[in-house]
């Protein structure tokens, strides 16, 4: 929900791993002047630990602190949405590092939805799919192709906060996914590269490892 309650607002997103530790944090929130940041309570003494030592002035905001408003309080989408230039900046995401120190990336408002498009295009992907949310949403195939995608779409989707293959191979059985979602898991279970294995036989496998699900 904050995602896109800062995307409505024309703030900038920065998708931050739950396991970085104090220096990666200290980098990457001195390096997009980060002004609030969204957490839980379980990341309470890391945050201080890292805002003692940030550069600029940043607040946080504990997710478990949300309150429900009283229904005079609510203020619709409609009313809090700003006129967005669609090559302004929506997110930044950070390259591996495996150069160097990971790079800021820059992506529009332009940039995510003609991806966006074009994945929902190019898999054929409507509301009447499922989504099964394996990867992480701090990282690009989580975000974009899960949550995001999952959004364009109007389709639902499963976040699987702790992978197990079985129970994720059971969910299969219960609530049936389509060719892509499995594939995509298929290929983040095996830890086998996208390149280097061709498409055909990656749904080959997720068709198989469907039907053993079910057996």
């Amino acid at each position: 929900m904050s995602y896109f309650a800062s995307v409505t607002l024309g703030a900038i997103v920065v998708p931050l791993n739950d396991h970085y530790q104090q220096t990666e944090l200290l980098y990457f929130l001195d390096e997009c002047g980060v002004s609030l940041l969204v957490t839980s309570h379980e990341f309470a003494p890391l945050c201080q630990q890292v805002l003692s030592l940030q550069k600029g002035e940043c607040k946080v905001f504990f997710v478990e602190d949300q309150t429900g408003a009283a229904e005079s309080e609510l203020i619709s989408l409609g009313d809090l949405a700003m006129k967005i230039d669609s090559t302004a900046p929506v997110m930044y995401q950070f390259s591996s590092g495996s150069t160097g120190r990971p790079k800021r990336i820059a992506r529009t408002h332009a940039n995510l939805l003609f991806e966006l498009d074009s994945l929902l295009q190019t898999l054929q992907i409507t509301s009447e799919d499922r989504f099964l949310g394996v990867a992480p949403f701090s990282h690009v195939n989580g975000l974009m192709r899960s949550m995001l995608a999952s959004v364009r779409a109007g389709a639902p989707i499963m976040n699987i906060t702790h992978c197990s293959k079985k129970r994720e191979l059971q969910s299969t059985k219960q609530q049936p996914y389509s060719e892509h979602e499995l594939f995509a898991y298929w290929e983040i279970r095996s830890g086998d590269s996208w390149l280097t294995i061709p498409k055909a036989v990656l749904v080959t496998a997720c068709r198989t490892e469907a039907r053993g699900a079910s057996s």
